[in-house]
């Protein structure tokens, strides 16, 4: 996990360093959106957000909020059949989170080390904050990573 080349100021602190799940653990395709969390909670951390914006992300959204979501939608999805007993929805670690990113891959992002087609994938300064679009953007509109994950850069 990391980067080879951790030099340059914003990656100075992603050194690669070797790192061994010890669990496997099942990720979604997409991230949590505010349409799906007002679907199990009934409320949402930004209501404008929700009427305007239902398949973005959920953003905002602290610790408690999150352990209550996981613990509320692990009930639902163990009595109707969809969990197996006693598995449970959470965050992933960063180490999941990262193996699921790259996604197999060596390079830098998952779909090579071309920064020229991270925004195909992502994001980021160049197609969003540069185009006055700061704002989180509905999922799924950009390509996904080769293990078909939608949004994980950026």
């Amino acid at each position: 996990m990391g980067l080879a080349d951790s030099t340059s100021p914003q990656t100075r602190d992603a050194k690669q360093v070797d790192v061994t799940l010890s669990n496997g653990f099942w990720i979604g395709k997409y991230e949590l959106t505010n349409a799906a969390y007002f679907k199990m909670r009934k409320r949402t951390p930004n209501p404008k957000s929700l009427v305007l914006h239902g398949n973005v992300p959920l953003t905002f959204l602290k610790g408690p909020s999150a352990k209550g979501f996981n613990k509320n939608i692990a009930t639902v999805e163990g009595k109707a059949g969809r969990i197996p007993a006693g598995w449970e929805y959470r965050l992933p670690t960063e180490a999941e989170w990262e193996y699921a990113c790259r996604a197999g891959t060596q390079t830098r992002w998952s779909h090579g080390d071309r920064e020229t087609t991270l925004g195909d994938y992502a994001w980021f300064e160049i197609n969003a904050w540069d185009q006055n679009e700061r704002y989180a953007h509905p999922v799924g509109r950009l390509l996904p990573n080769p293990w078909g994950l939608y949004d994980m850069h950026g």
